[in-house]
């Protein structure tokens, strides 16, 4: 009876294991390749990757660190998968949280004497405008002229980091802070919660919650049925009245409002003020952990928290181990090319289990 039973147990679920092993296949191949540029440039990999992850996941403060780093992160990388399931690439979500972080500092800086109840949701709602408007953009030069979206959201991400700089420089500014480049400090009424917990906010609850509504959009609803039929197959979408032009663009209006808010949770739970550092590469992460978590909004939580906590592990053993910062972007540039070799993994995986 228990051998009937495993054997019925495998023919069920051995067509989704080479889904679920692929990734984890990726990440212990990115390990590898990183433990061998470790060992070439002098390094003890072990005692470097024992200290990274300590540091990350088992260490209060680092773990603490790598919840905050994972928030804005896992926003982003929400904005790129719903596109994913359109066919489509997202690779401004980096802009887009920069018009967040513009449009919600705008709403702390005008209104200063609002109460937080009101100033938050008035914050999340302009950094939601900001990157989805930042988007259409993209969208609607693809709907209507076929415009290459790879193409236009890649490069207003450069114009997003210009906007920054503007801003930061001239109108806003803070003049009696000095020559440094950053708006003054936002009220308190424009700051999340603290969860007492080194500098961990309430910002985790959005970005949780963002997952699973984004899950259920694609999952249950007429709009995540159009969006999955478009990215399958176009034709076969205007076959069935599905308006593919229409769903292309609210696809990526949502996206960048997704990657909007992740610039609002970045102002109103971390920085408390816009500066010209702001720009920190979480889109284009958010890029590779779409791909590893294969679209699946669900998969990206835990995909997001271990990212989060190699960049967070990375920082550290640049100050334990003085690995140079070349090398972790080097381990980091591994991971990358793991995730690229992880579909070939799948497809020989789904062969070799029938």
């Amino acid at each position: 009876m228990p051998v009937k039973f495993v054997h019925t147990l495998w023919q069920r679920y051995k067509h989704k294991l080479p889904y679920l092993l692929s990734p984890l296949l990726a990440v212990c191949l990115a390990i590898l390749l990183g433990g061998c540029i470790l060992w070439l440039t002098g390094y003890a990999a072990i005692s470097v990757y024992a200290s990274l992850f300590s540091s990350a996941f088992f260490d209060s403060y680092g773990l603490s660190e790598t919840l905050v780093r994972a928030t804005p992160i896992l926003l982003c990388s929400l904005a790129v998968a719903i596109c994913l399931h359109s066919s489509l690439w997202n690779i401004g979500a980096e802009g887009q949280m920069l018009l967040g972080c513009l449009t919600s500092t705008w709403v702390a800086l005008s209104f200063p004497g609002l109460p937080w109840f009101i100033m938050l949701p008035c914050m999340m709602a302009a950094g939601f405008a900001g990157g989805s408007l930042w988007a259409a953009t993209a969208g609607f030069l693809r709907s209507r002229f076929n415009v290459s979206e790879i193409l236009t959201t890649l490069l207003m991400n450069y114009i997003a980091i210009e906007l920054v700089n503007y801003f930061v420089y001239g109108p806003w500014k803070d003049t009696a802070g000095g020559n440094f480049p950053n708006t003054r400090l936002f009220p308190e009424a424009a700051w999340l919660s603290s969860l007492s917990w080194g500098r961990l906010h309430t910002g985790c609850f959005i970005a949780l919650s963002a997952a699973i509504v984004v899950y259920l959009v694609l999952k249950y609803t007429p709009f995540g049925f159009a969006m999955r039929v478009v990215g399958d197959n176009v034709r076969a979408a205007v076959y069935a009245g599905i308006d593919a032009k229409k769903t292309v663009f609210i696809t990526l209006f949502l996206a960048g409002g997704l990657a909007g808010i992740a610039g609002f949770v970045e102002m109103a739970g971390i920085e408390h003020k816009l500066h010209h550092r702001m720009p920190k590469g979480y889109g284009y992460m958010a890029i590779i952990i779409a791909w590893l978590a294969h679209k699946h909004p669900l998969w990206i939580i835990p995909v997001s928290f271990l990212l989060a906590g190699l960049a967070i592990g990375g920082e550290m053993v640049q100050i334990t181990h003085n690995v140079p910062r070349a090398t972790v972007h080097l381990l980091e540039g591994t991971i990358l090319l793991s995730v690229l070799l992880s579909e070939v993994m799948q497809d020989k995986l789904s062969r070799w289990f029938g």
